[in-house]
């Protein structure tokens, strides 16, 4: 499409449908960007076809849908671009790995201390075996800590309450031998 419009040749109704078909075709694609520079990329040239079929006797009625998608995309590539400098950001000050994020947590569990309820019991089996082990981690170390504190190793618990933290404690302790 973009070549049989820069070779010319092409003029008024016939070069705002071409246009307009180009610029459908680059505004279908961005579907398959996925980064918003790639996005902005795509749109730009979109938008200047857009402006070429209107220029060139295309109805605003047959223009205003690929308008509104391209203003949406451009939003959306904004967007993105905005979450993905958090994303970096938080990466940077906690790790890449669940591991870097399970500081920051312990360093707020130190600060906040989970209560030992019977809710933080089932919390924690709820977690297990969702892919969490960081924040399951979290709620052990919290166990082990009051344990500490309480001037025993072991950690006083019912039957069941134990059988939760052998579990949580092996998920914990098989997520580190794989990574």
């Amino acid at each position: 499409m973009d070549e049989c419009l820069t070779a010319g040749g092409v003029e008024g109704e016939l070069r705002g449908a071409l246009a307009l078909a180009g610029a459908y075709g680059r505004l279908d694609s961005l579907g398959d960007c996925p980064e918003p520079d790639d996005m902005d990329e795509d749109i730009d040239p979109a938008v200047e076809l857009l402006r070429e079929a209107e220029a060139n006797g295309v109805d605003e009625g047959e223009t205003s849908e690929p308008w509104w998608y391209s203003e949406r995309m451009r939003s959306r590539a904004a967007g993105l671009r905005d979450y993905l400098a958090e994303t970096d950001a938080y990466v940077e000050k906690h790790g890449p790995t669940p591991w870097g994020r399970l500081e920051a947590k312990l360093a707020h569990c130190r600060g906040a201390k989970i209560p030992l309820t019977m809710h933080s019991w089932q919390l924690a089996e709820m977690l297990l075996g969702t892919g969490v082990p960081d924040s399951i981690e979290v709620i052990i170390y919290a166990w082990l800590e009051a344990a500490e504190e309480a001037g025993t190793s072991e950690v006083a618990v019912t039957e069941d309450q134990h059988r939760i933290f052998e579990l949580a404690l092996a998920g914990v302790e098989g997520f580190r031998s794989v990574r």
